[in-house]
């Protein structure tokens, strides 16, 4: 938690698996939200079952993007924001 108890949300490329994964995890237990994303659709599916099992679905956005398609990081950005940043839990 940062000073004065909010709490801030992490994007992490590469964030469904290995020390994403892991940084997601901590970053998690220290209260934040965190968005992960990747391109691959089965790492995507399994880092967002063992977040949402861990914390709850409302802390974590897990999400398949492919950063050569600028529309799908813009839109991945813009539900990032509805969801976690103008969530405050």
């Amino acid at each position: 938690m940062s000073p004065g108890g909010s709490s801030h949300v992490a994007v992490i490329s590469g964030g469904t698996t290995g020390i994403g994964l892991a940084t997601a995890f901590r970053l998690l237990r220290a209260g934040h939200r965190v968005a992960v994303f990747s391109h691959g659709e089965a790492s995507v599916m399994a880092a967002g079952s063992a977040l949402a099992e861990a914390f709850g679905p409302e802390r974590s956005l897990t999400r398949k993007v492919d950063l050569r398609e600028p529309a799908a990081i813009n839109s991945f950005f813009g539900e990032v924001t509805r969801v976690l940043a103008a969530c405050r839990t």
